[in-house]
């Protein structure tokens, strides 16, 4: 897990599937926004475009290799004012993968 040391008062916000074209734009937008405290960004992998001194909320990354179950990071996400969702897979990776994902 990475996390910036920044303290803030205001909305704290919880994306899943940050790393995705959708998540990339909302995350490009909320690390300018000052309404923020926290971005918290609970992905598979850590892209190098998110650097903590580059956001003005404090940024905290969990990385996680398996979404079925959100158990072992629940304490981070406790008292989180929006959980926004932007998972999404194609068809191409198998039916049965893109269901689970997409609906």
């Amino acid at each position: 897990m990475v996390e910036s040391k920044k303290e803030q008062s205001g909305l704290r916000v919880a994306i899943i599937g940050a790393s995705g074209a959708i998540g990339k734009e909302i995350v490009d937008h909320l690390k300018k926004d000052s309404r923020f405290s926290e971005v918290i960004l609970l992905v598979r992998k850590q892209l190098d475009e998110w650097k903590p001194d580059d956001f003005i909320p404090k940024l905290t990354v969990i990385l996680k290799e398996n979404f079925d179950s959100f158990e072992d990071v629940k304490d981070h996400l406790v008292g989180v004012d929006a959980f926004l969702c932007t998972l999404g897979t194609r068809v191409k990776v198998g039916d049965e993968l893109f269901i689970k994902v997409d609906y």
